[in-house]
């Protein structure tokens, strides 16, 4: 290999250290490479180390806490023009809350929806993308779905993210006729229309929804089975999940899972479903403090309930009515 072409390969691991809806960043010194701009804590992982071993101590050296990672959230190589990076970016979890108040000088709390505004090097664009969840979720259903019209009943103005809900052929009406939405909101799809999509869509969905089913088979597959875990979720790597929670015993599963998200409902009765009786707040507050992860409040949601659903401990809200003009 021709010396001025040489590469030299490091493996970094990196932590996504995640509590109440907020990310924990630091500022990266200007003397350092692609330095001048924020970064999450972690370092090179170093000979004879796991991934997950070297961001537990690279996260006491550098903030001061302990961690406990939960799974790899995403790996690829970056490119620079002295170096190939590997990247693992590890998911973790505050072990004691505690260990909150031994946060070095330096270090903060930064929202999800916020992410956005802040520069990081080069190699974190795409982890970024991933970790900004919008605060408000459309939900198509084939009772709103018109494919006369000159888009798909026109999504309201501040509503960022879109989860396409919609019956067998009506998703392939969907996907012929509004691909493009894949590239102006974050789309939500359903596991098993996820499988058909073309890689190219694949590779533009947000998030794949797990139902109650999907969310408790894939837990109890990781509980008593390993190996058939892992065969089920290849087909998800890489992509956000987001599960249906109804229950103390399915937020368990979603923990479990690492899911990103979760829809927490119903906190109304919905005309959709007169014969479930609504949890109301306090239930849904209740049930939101055991989510490892941000909580979307769904369930006779308006768009105005935003600011009531944060104060019960809910990141966004979810509908199907009031967030289509």
């Amino acid at each position: 290999m021709n010396a001025d072409n040489f590469q030299k390969s490091i493996s970094v691991s990196i932590a996504i250290i995640r509590h109440q809806n907020q990310i924990l960043l630091g500022w990266r010194d200007q003397k350092l490479a692609q330095g001048g701009c924020y970064e999450f804590p972690g370092g090179k992982v170093e000979q004879g180390e796991t991934p997950e071993q070297a961001v537990i101590r690279e996260v006491f050296e550098e903030v001061g806490i302990a961690v406990q990672p939960i799974k790899c959230f995403a790996t690829f190589q970056h490119h620079y023009p002295d170096r190939l990076l590997t990247l693992f970016f590890i998911l973790c979890a505050v072990q004691d809350v505690d260990e909150l108040k031994r946060i070095d000088a330096g270090w903060h709390w930064i929202a999800l929806d916020a992410l956005q505004n802040y520069q990081f090097p080069a190699a974190n664009q795409r982890i970024i993308e991933r970790l900004t969840w919008a605060r408000q979720i459309a939900i198509l259903t084939d009772n709103n779905l018109n494919f006369k019209t000159p888009d798909t009943k026109v999504i309201k103005p501040n509503v960022g993210a879109l989860y396409v809900r919609l019956s067998g052929e009506d998703f392939k009406q969907f996907v012929k006729h509004k691909a493009h939405l894949f590239d102006q909101k974050q789309l939500i799809v359903r596991w098993q229309d996820y499988l058909n999509l073309e890689q190219s869509l694949q590779d533009k969905t947000f998030a794949v929804h797990l139902n109650h089913t999907a969310l408790a088979r894939l837990a109890q597959a990781k509980a008593v089975d390993e190996s058939q875990y892992n065969e089920i979720s290849m087909s998800l790597q890489g992509r956000n999940l987001i599960a249906a929670c109804h229950s103390e015993l399915e937020i368990k599963y979603a923990n479990t899972l690492a899911c990103d998200a979760i829809f927490l409902s119903p906190v109304h009765a919905t005309p959709s479903h007169p014969d479930q009786v609504g949890m109301g707040w306090d239930a849904f507050a209740s049930l939101a403090t055991l989510a490892d992860m941000p909580v979307y409040a769904l369930g006779g949601i308006q768009l105005a309930d935003l600011a009531t659903a944060q104060t019960y401990g809910a990141y966004g809200v979810a509908g199907i009515r009031d967030f289509f003009d």
